[in-house]
């Protein structure tokens, strides 16, 4: 796991963050680990100035030896980064610090928004963490900030528009929405577009032509809808990072759509500074709880990073129904998937993949998210959705932990419930570990069993035997037996005979066994025998 910075971001995390459509490294001798902690603009004619840890901006810089003496005076004073335009090509200096070359699309004042809208978040690197940041904190103000934008583009072409990333889902929207259509009001309570428009969209080429084009693409109404749309592309950096979408009732005019055009360009920087403030505080979070979970010497503070004991976390862990199935990037969707499902009743889960099992830690404290049975059925409809286009999934829910100790406690819980499922006892595609304390325990005895070399005996080994060599039932009989407390209907029911032919096997499993159906503590015996024989067996 990356050392998480005390001080801010590392350089990797932001290259991460904003793609090599805005930022490439150009030379990096030390490597990209250090913490960056803020940004500072060069002026040419000024000497340098540059404190440890930040990233100096080589605005004006057009001349190799140019880049040469700023990246010595930058690492001369223990400077993260440097950053230009100019296309260097020749060494750095061998101890220097990092060289990062500027996309030419994206201007100085955009890299500088978007470099301190990353360093400057309130707190989601410091080492006290009260638990409260992330939604009190700058990275979530800047959600907020992208429906004030949209109802300022919105009042400036005087149409209402939802503001959308590249997989059509719904960043922000604009007042005024009764003036659009059904399909519109689908979409904002969906937070995404109709999985059967954007199949339309696609088979109409209207992506294609959204993202050649600068201009806003006029579109006639589809399917339901009632009123045309004018889309733009947002981009930044040259990277498509999503569209505005906006319901005309009325023509624009050509002032309006250059006005639209324009504002795109302004939406498109906020979007990305809003996906890169939120994707590095998420994936700081994600990490955090990685390091709990393994149990990693920094699990303790990665405990109070997160609000431990104040805040406290349900632990869910979701897993392809067959172990090894799934592709790599099925399991990054699995992932992906699962974090916007949960988000349904808390939006700032932690999601953390290790293996083939995905965990999310889904912050409880208040009604709907801190009551499990609401998070059973969220999980319930979340691997019933995802079995029917993919590998089957399964999913654990755990209990609630308000400590590291209780969150590893929770992981074995999750843990637990999915290899309840892997063995068969359970048809449920999602089960907290107080549903399959039963099954747990014979999973445990058959562990035991296995390790031990242990082979049956008695009365349970007596009607495996007999089952296998006359090909009967009698096992069975006797465990449905004991499933229905001895009802001679329910288990005719069960068993599909009549219960006349029902009593004849129970008596064939006495004569046969020497079991004493009187006896419950031997009915116990012999029917724990019986369930930790099939799991062996299906073990082998």
């Amino acid at each position: 796991m990356e050392e998480l910075p005390a001080g801010g971001p590392s350089l990797r995390r932001i290259l991460d963050t904003l793609g090599t459509g805005v930022l490439r490294v150009a030379h990096a001798p030390l490597g990209l680990e250090a913490a960056v902690t803020a940004v500072t603009i060069q002026d040419p004619s000024e000497p340098v100035r540059v404190s440890a840890g930040e990233i100096l901006l080589g605005v004006g810089v057009e001349r190799d030896e140019q880049v040469v003496a700023l990246l010595a005076a930058a690492g001369a004073r223990g400077a993260a980064a440097v950053v230009v335009k100019h296309p260097f090509q020749g060494p750095g200096p061998a101890h220097g610090t990092a060289l990062l070359h500027l996309s030419g699309a994206v201007s100085w004042t955009q890299i500088t928004t978007l470099l301190k809208g990353l360093t400057e978040a309130d707190e989601p690197w410091g080492s006290g963490g009260s638990g409260e940041s992330w939604e009190s904190g700058q990275a979530w103000e800047s959600g907020e900030d992208l429906f004030a934008t949209a109802d300022a583009v919105s009042a400036l072409i005087d149409a209402p528009l939802v503001i959308e990333d590249r997989s059509a889902r719904v960043l922000a929207y604009s007042g005024g929405q009764e003036r659009a259509d059904e399909v519109r009001t689908h979409t904002i309570l969906a937070r995404r577009d109709p999985d059967e428009y954007v199949e339309l969209h696609r088979r109409r080429k209207v992506f294609d032509q959204l993202h050649a084009s600068s201009r806003p693409l006029v579109l006639a109404p589809m399917g339901d809808e009632r009123v045309p749309r004018a889309a733009v592309a947002l981009r930044a950096g040259g990277e498509i990072v999503g569209s505005m979408w906006a319901a005309t009732a009325r023509e624009l005019t050509e002032k309006q759509l250059d006005a639209y055009a324009e504002a795109a360009k302004v939406v498109a920087l906020r979007v990305l500074r809003a996906r890169a403030v939120t994707d590095l505080d998420t994936r700081l979070r994600d990490d955090l709880l990685g390091e709990i979970l393994a149990g990693g010497a920094g699990a303790t503070a990665a405990g109070g990073r997160l609000g431990f004991p104040r805040q406290h976390y349900r632990l869910v862990a979701a897993q392809f129904a067959e172990r090894g199935a799934g592709t790599e990037d099925q399991l990054r969707e699995l992932a992906a998937a699962l974090r916007m499902h949960l988000a349904a009743v808390r939006p700032h889960c932690l999601v953390r993949r290790m293996g083939d099992t995905v965990y999310a830690a889904v912050p409880a404290g208040t009604l709907p998210a801190d009551d499990p049975l609401v998070l059973l059925r969220l999980l319930e409809d979340f691997t019933e959705h995802r079995s029917r286009t993919e590998p089957g999934v399964r999913a654990g829910l755990g209990r609630r932990a308000g400590t590291v100790q209780e969150l590893r406690r929770s992981r074995d819980d999750c843990d637990t419930v999915l290899r309840v499922m892997r063995s068969g006892q359970i048809e449920a595609r999602a089960a907290r570990a107080d549903d399959v304390r039963m099954q747990a325990l014979l999973l445990r005895l058959s562990d035991v069993m296995a390790a031990n070399g242990e082979e049956l005996d008695g009365p349970a080994a007596a009607l495996i035997a007999y089952d296998a060599k006359h090909r009967t039932t009698l096992a069975g009989t006797l465990l449905t037996h004991f499933a229905v407390f001895g009802d001679a209907r329910a288990a005719a029911a069960r068993l599909h005979v009549h219960p006349n032919t029902y009593r004849y096997r129970l008596r064939r499993v006495t004569e046969v066994s020497g079991l004493d159906l009187k006896d419950p503590d031997a009915v116990l015996a012999a029917v724990l025998h019986l369930r930790l024989h099939r799991l062996v067996r299906a073990r082998d």
